[in-house]
């Protein structure tokens, strides 16, 4: 009798022992049946959902700008949500955009670009608002000025370049005109804050700089005309 509750207790000790084990296991997951959501995957969509990302650039950059420096284009672009500016040209740029092509005519509705992006090609063209707004367009060609025109000093012997030489008719009369004091003076002095970088750089290199701090000056100016 006693041996047989020796064997019976050892046995019961043996059992609880297996399902003690069993318990703190993780059960094998069955590779022919739905695995449970592991929920680290799903960060980066969550981080960058698709339905947020840009699938047409027509949609999301407006065209600011088609200026003509030594008889090739360049384009200035704006990002609708973000307002941030690009410059394009028949380099890529730092996105990798390139300019395909551009067609500007006697009015702004003619007036369209084709930017390349990767192996797509896209069309961009001007605002709704200002395509309405029914004014001529001014020349967006420009003219490069000579170091001895572009190149002053100051009443105090200080160098600096005259950036809006470096700027389209249509630009400079934006910039005399058509911005508010404060953004007027705001692109003078970053042009002015730039002249050591804007001596090292080739004419073509000054245009679409100047070119770039007008756009953004102008985007984010809200003030109207002075």
């Amino acid at each position: 009798m006693n041996r047989c509750r020796a064997a019976l207790t050892i046995l019961t000790l043996g059992v609880l022992s297996l399902s003690a084990h069993a318990e703190d296991a993780a059960p094998a997951a069955d590779p022919d049946l739905p695995q449970p959501l592991d929920t680290k995957a799903l960060k980066s969509m969550l981080k960058n959902p698709p339905f947020n990302r840009v699938v047409d650039y027509t949609d999301s950059l407006l065209l600011t700008g088609v200026a003509y420096v030594e008889g090739k284009p360049l384009a200035t672009l704006m990002d609708k949500q973000t307002k941030k500016n690009y410059v394009v040209s028949d380099v890529p740029n730092a996105q990798g955009w390139r300019l395909a092509g551009a067609t500007v005519g006697t009015q702004l509705r003619q007036t369209q670009i084709k930017l390349q992006v990767g192996e797509e090609v896209v069309t961009i063209r001007y605002s709704d608002s200002l395509l309405s707004s029914g004014k001529p367009p001014l020349s967006t060609e420009v003219k490069l000025p000579t170091d001895a025109e572009a190149i002053v000093h100051d009443s105090s012997g200080k160098t600096f370049v005259r950036s809006s030489l470096y700027l389209s008719e249509a630009d400079r009369d934006k910039y005399h005109n058509g911005m508010s004091k404060e953004a007027h003076d705001q692109y003078r002095q970053t042009m002015r804050d730039s002249t050591d970088k804007m001596l090292q750089m080739a004419p073509e290199q000054r245009a679409a700089f100047a070119k770039q701090v007008f756009d953004k000056v102008t985007s984010e100016d809200k003030g109207g005309s002075r």
